[in-house]
């Protein structure tokens, strides 16, 4: 080992971390600032490269993501169509054992962190930002209540020197006059506590395995919206122009000073007037003759193209075009399977934040180390169909089981095994019954006997 080695572990690697961000921020080239001007064209030879973009465009992609929700309207609603159906109508907790869900609950309803009137907008935030950095506050008896800190605060996020699938910490920016983020230490599990811990939560989303830093869903179509808004403006422009009138006037007989005075002394006509004049004057009204089929269709294109990025077919956008309900109805598959990726996404890092939450209340005393402390975070299902459908296609498949058990075909078990692996493709799990016994199994026991029939 050599003596800088030597030296450099003896110092806090929190305040060597923390030197090597404000260092790296009073310099001209910021936290990830590069010499070469091609950085992106050379990496490493040893260690995890940091997939993120680099700190200062990523603070850009925030601020434009941020501006595109607040003043486009296809970018609003882009962001909202996802808050609304990833949220759906809110979240419920469900726990095996009551104290647990006690403890659940009091987290959950405290008059600080009121989670059902701020999730979505988290939810909203994750779209948006690409992350949500929620500090934690340990109280006693095992209480915990979070905060928010803005994206633009946060200076940097370190990943784990020895696992870049993890988050270690969060360098946040105090102030103006600090030149010293503070440090955060990013919630997630200590082998040495044998449990989480941490001072804040960092939730992120579009985030590679290797990449310390979410990205916004607005990120890859941000300049499309920028495009459709100059296109819109300059077309509002044209529509004006076009709709502007000029008055021809033709005197026989005037000379170039006596039309100047003519012109000086009529007013120009207004709405309803009603104007007299002989025969040696003639009045004509014009107007540009501008084409703007083609402004239609490239409007169309533009929304077409930013929907697809964002994932999301045209009709849902207001631009049915060829669509019909045939197609209409396939085309929402895809979508509904992409706001349930989300929607996953989210139930994790609730997941886990509550996890954190259970850990505090167990190092308090408030519930046993050995509860069972099972429990489900519950979101809304999302349709891919409609209802009747549904029901009409539930229907029709009960009728046909049945006709096969009464036939022999196939047994009453394997016929509620089968109705239940249909209905959970619509998201419903129901319990399976052991149909000797007439008692309820697990998930596991159901899937397994699933398997066994051939069925999945």
């Amino acid at each position: 080992m050599g003596f800088r080695s030597w030296l450099s572990s003896r110092i806090d690697p929190w305040e060597r971390a923390a030197e090597e961000v404000a260092i790296a921020e009073a310099s001209p080239l910021g936290l990830q600032g590069e010499i070469d001007p091609d950085p992106h064209l050379w990496r490493p030879l040893s260690g995890q490269p940091d997939r993120a973009l680099p700190q200062v465009t990523q603070e850009r992609a925030a601020e434009l993501s941020f501006y595109a929700w607040q003043s486009n309207p296809l970018g609003y609603r882009l962001v909202e169509l996802t808050a609304h159906y990833v949220y759906g109508d809110g979240i419920r907790l469900r726990a095996a054992d009551d104290s647990v869900q006690a403890a659940l609950d009091r987290f959950w309803d405290d008059p600080v962190n009121k989670m059902d009137k701020r999730m979505k907008g988290f939810v909203r935030s994750l779209s948006i930002f690409g992350e949500v950095i929620l500090p934690v506050f340990k109280g006693g008896a095992g209480k915990v209540r979070i905060g928010y800190i803005d994206p633009s605060k946060v200076a940097a996020v370190v990943l784990d020197e020895h696992n870049a699938l993890e988050i270690d910490r969060i360098a946040v920016r105090q102030g103006k006059g600090d030149s010293k983020p503070q440090m955060l230490k990013a919630v997630r599990w200590d082998d040495d506590a044998g449990r989480r811990v941490g001072d804040v939560a960092y939730w992120s989303v579009n985030r590679a395995p290797n990449s310390s830093r979410g990205r916004s869903d607005l990120l890859p179509v941000v300049d499309w919206l920028d495009g459709l808004d100059t296109f819109l403006i300059s077309a509002l422009d044209r529509i004006q122009i076009q709709n502007s009138v000029a008055w021809d006037l033709v005197v026989d007989g005037a000379n170039q000073q006596q039309l100047k005075e003519l012109v000086k002394k009529i007013p120009p006509p207004r709405p309803n007037m009603i104007r007299a004049h002989n025969n040696r004057t003639k009045w004509t009204a014009i107007s540009p003759k501008i084409d703007g089929g083609d402004l239609t269709e490239f409007g169309k294109m533009l929304k077409v193209w930013i929907g697809t990025g964002m994932g999301f077919p045209p009709h849902w956008l207001g631009e049915p075009g060829d669509s019909n309900r045939a197609t209409a109805s396939e085309s929402g598959a895809p979508v509904t399977e992409s706001l349930r990726g989300r929607q996953d996404e989210v139930r994790c890092l609730v997941h886990d934040l509550l996890e954190f939450v259970l850990d505090e209340a167990i190092e308090a005393g408030q519930i046993d180390a050995d509860v069972d402390r099972t429990f489900e975070v519950v979101m809304s299902t999302i349709w891919a169909s409609q209802t009747d459908r549904i029901a009409t296609a539930t229907q029709s498949l009960a009728f046909s089981l049945a006709s096969a058990e009464e036939s022999g075909w196939i047994t009453n078990g394997e016929a509620g095994s089968i109705f239940r692996h249909a209905v959970a493709q619509i998201g419903i799990d129901l319990e399976a019954v052991d149909e000797g016994t007439g008692e309820r199994e697990d998930a596991q026991q159901a899937a397994a006997r699933a398997k066994l029939l051939g069925i999945i």
